[in-house]
């Protein structure tokens, strides 16, 4: 709890210090927790996640509650748009939603309103930025096989068979459409999501590169590898070796 790393025979800056330390502590305990829920759309472990560590933030200085409460549900929105572009899948719309989330929790003037607004908030970030497709910028068909892909794109069934099954449709009418619409074959497309998904992981997980290979339905690591520098033009271990390079060049 913070309130055990805070002694009132400190100096007031040695106050301030511990407090930061454990409000980091405690953001750094929940906040995976918050972005893993919020990412599966589990919505009920999501407000859950997220009201344990808003107990935690209420033991920091009252003065502060505000300011600290509007801070990190509007970070929650930037993070997930944030792994969006990493993902190479933002569009119009995620950043909209969530800009229009952001103009409302600003507006929030007690602590209160955060808290009984969770399920709320949680239910705005998974339906309007995690789960939106765009469907202006495609037909409603191919906002539906779209997001099936996104949907599904961990594992190995993500295959033609599999999406025009699950869309009851053949997969000859699947292809054209999909070739008419996006200038690429479905086959084509899928790959590179999974490579994107993969070179996030890559910079973002502990996940070893045999890992993720297997994560993303990739038979072997050899065709992972090959998969991968065809859309990345490098290979997992160089894209690994070149981020961290520049991450601890950066600091």
């Amino acid at each position: 709890m913070i309130k055990e790393f805070m002694s009132p025979d400190e100096s007031n800056q040695d106050s301030q210090l511990f407090q930061l330390l454990a409000l980091k502590e405690a953001i750094e305990e929940f906040d995976p927790k918050v972005i893993s829920c919020l990412e599966k759309k589990d919505q009920m472990a999501a407000e859950h996640e997220l009201t344990e560590l808003c107990f935690q933030l209420l033991e920091i200085p009252e003065e502060d509650h505000l300011l600290i409460f509007r801070i990190y549900f509007t970070s929650l929105i930037t993070e997930i748009i944030r792994r969006f572009t990493l993902r190479g899948r933002l569009q119009t719309a995620h950043l909209g939603n969530g800009l229009a989330i952001i103009a409302i929790v600003e507006n929030w003037q007690t602590v209160a309103e955060f808290m009984s607004l969770i399920p709320w908030f949680i239910d705005k970030v998974i339906h309007d930025i995690i789960g939106c497709v765009a469907l202006i910028e495609y037909t409603p068909t191919m906002g539906r096989i779209l997001n099936l892909i996104n949907e599904n794109i961990e594992g190995s069934h993500l295959t033609l068979k599999w999406i025009s099954e699950a869309l009851e449709v053949s997969t000859s009418h699947l292809c054209n459409i999909f070739k008419t619409e996006m200038d690429e074959t479905i086959g084509s497309y899928v790959n590179r999501r999974k490579i994107q998904e993969a070179a996030f992981d890559i910079k973002e997980s502990r996940l070893t590169l045999t890992e993720i290979g297997e994560k993303y339905g990739f038979g072997s690591q050899s065709y992972f590898i090959r998969t991968f520098k065809r859309y990345m033009n490098t290979t997992p271990l160089k894209y690994k070796q070149q981020y961290f390079l520049t991450h601890v060049d950066a600091l």
